[in-house]
């Protein structure tokens, strides 16, 4: 008896010793704790949470997150306090915590290892500021002197090199994905990643994990967990709360290990982990994907009624250099631009029998006159709608001087905020409404953004001028919702460009979009370039003309106003 109480207390005492190994005044940083095997010798924890490492990387009194694991294994790097720390898998076993080499003197945290084990991505305060992110390589004698590479917060990667990386926005916090071609970083590109009716009152999205494969991304709100999964078209499913995994607790910073196979989390100043085998629970009840497809398939009632362009389906219709199209669809109607001259417009509206009072949303392209000049009496003739407006610099509150109507951007804003519910400026891509997302800024300088509404039968891109270039939104559309294109309509401002330029575009956008409707700022001579490559699937549009996906193949019908003008 007294033999096994010794023993009970011998296993007690090491049990205890082994806990705190990792604590300073038992193991000095750097020194082997005695812990082997894989996740620093921790059992594997299945559908419920657990700490990790409780003592060693989990300890009291100390703020620990942000949970990474080298590709092979044999590197643990988290965060204790706003320093990185790193642990080590060596022939003692795994090495106690101590500060990362590439810290240096600053605040650091957020630390990333890519899958090629070499490129260590993280966030630092070092000069210059903003804070972003910086990048360093390891080398033989350790890491290189780390470059800033984005704006942002919180990387992460893919096994393709693809980064995910959070940033701020007027609207909100948003995720962009950058991918690694010829040695080099893309321009980052927003991701239609969103809360949906997961958190209808959330704008910031926080912390992305992207998971190896990409098939799923993790974040956080900044209270609570969410999974957002790839669908079968590409884009990314509706947010799933990951509530039942976390609890009632705190839970954020989320982070993959590089097989895939656990989810590290923050909560409570700790690090948790749990088998990602609980999201086939999740994934099981299917509620992601029948909302992502019943979205799809109530756009395919989606009515395109053009408003306002530059020739018109008949006598009765004004047609004015300008551009308008009204938006109807699963009982929601969006208004998208608003014309040149106000008399003009509002007679087409009032003409073609717009009811003013079911338009909810309405959306600018960008702050030009000849697609904002109805839109105070629009806005009259509304029942206060939300207000999208492009994301702007201005320099100070009265811009250079031009005949425009964005020589005032600032006072603008004033001036439309009586007659609205709210201004909503994006610069990054995303949902906007139901089923109808934003590309954001293409191009800062440009001011300028496009419509995209994904449908069963692919996307539908909708430009007001197409400043940035009509081939990179369309492109950009198609990176930002991982889906075809069907159809693209409006002005692909073309007027002034050489023809053989125009066929090199036109070719182009044949083999990524099924259907093409260039109007507006496009130029007859372009539009004709355009009718050529793409024959029967050229639609020519003009004011007054309906456009309906459907069943089958897309229709167009040209009912004058039932009024006249």
């Amino acid at each position: 008896m007294k033999k096994a109480m010794r023993t009970i207390v011998l296993f007690a005492i090491t049990a205890s010793f082994l806990t705190m190994s990792g604590a300073k005044d038992k193991v000095p940083a750097g020194e082997s704790t005695g812990l082997r095997g894989p996740y620093l010798g921790q059992d594997p924890p299945g559908g419920d949470p657990k700490i990790f490492a409780p003592g060693v990387v989990s300890t009291p009194g100390n703020n620990e997150f942000c949970a990474s694991f080298s590709p092979d294994g044999k590197e643990f790097y988290f965060n204790r306090g706003m320093t990185v720390m790193v642990c080590r898998l060596e022939k003692e076993g795994w090495t106690a915590p101590e500060s990362a080499a590439f810290n240096g003197k600053y605040r650091n945290h957020e630390s990333h290892l890519a899958f090629d084990n070499k490129r260590m991505f993280f966030g630092s305060s070092r000069p210059p500021q903003p804070y972003g992110i910086w990048l360093t390589e390891r080398t033989a004698d350790g890491w290189s002197e780390p470059k800033r590479m984005w704006d942002g917060m919180y990387a992460t990667s893919s096994k393709n090199g693809d980064v995910y990386f959070g940033v701020e926005g007027p609207s909100g916090a948003g995720i962009v994905c950058t991918r690694l071609a010829d040695g080099r970083y893309t321009e980052p590109v927003a991701q239609a990643v969103g809360f949906g009716d997961a958190n209808p009152k959330s704008t910031s999205i926080f912390h992305p994990a992207i998971a190896p494969d990409e098939s799923l991304i993790f974040f956080d709100d900044n209270n609570g967990l969410y999974v957002s999964f790839r669908e079968g078209d590409g884009s990314w499913g509706e947010a799933v709360p990951l509530g039942e995994i976390h609890g009632e607790q705190k839970a954020t910073i989320p982070s993959i290990s590089p097989d895939g196979n656990y989810l590290f989390y923050a909560s409570h100043d700790d690090v948790y982990w749990v088998s990602t085998s609980v999201l086939e629970r999740i994934r099981c009840n299917g509620q992601w994907t029948v909302r992502a497809r019943e979205k799809r398939a109530g756009a395919d009632s989606l009515v395109l009624t053009v408003l306002y362009n530059n020739t018109s389906a008949s006598d009765s219709v004004i047609a004015d250099h300008g551009f308008s199209c009204l938006l109807e669809m699963g009982g929601h109607s969006y208004l998208f631009d608003a014309g040149r001259v106000p008399d003009k417009f509002m007679a087409n509206v009032r003409g073609l029998g717009v009811d003013c009072s079911k338009v909810k949303k309405v959306i600018v392209s960008h702050i030009h006159d000849d697609h904002m000049g109805g839109i105070f009496e629009l806005l009259a003739s509304c029942v206060k709608p939300a207000l999208y407006l492009p994301f702007s610099y201005p320099q100070s509150a009265s811009e250079p001087h031009t005949d425009r109507s964005d020589s005032d951007y600032l006072a603008l804003l004033k001036r439309l905020k009586p007659s609205v519910s709210k201004i909503i400026q994006r610069k990054d891509g995303g949902e906007i409404g139901e089923g109808i997302y934003t590309t954001g800024m293409i191009e800062d300088q440009s001011y300028e953004q496009a419509l995209l509404v994904p449908t069963t039968k692919g996307l539908v891109v909708l430009t007001g001028c197409a400043h940035p270039g009509i081939l990179e939104i369309v492109k950009r559309a198609r990176e930002l919702m991982r889906q075809d294109v069907y159809f693209v309509m409006g002005g692909f401002h073309l007027t002034s460009t050489d023809p053989a330029r125009v066929k090199t575009i036109a070719r182009e956008l044949r083999t990524l979009t099924k259907y093409i409707g260039p109007c507006h700022c496009t130029g007859e001579k372009a539009e004709a370039i355009f009718k050529d490559v793409f024959k029967d699937d050229y639609v020519d549009i003009r004011a007054g003309m309906k456009i309906r996906l459907g069943e089958g193949p897309m229709t167009t019908s040209r009912t004058p106003c039932p009024h006249g003008p």
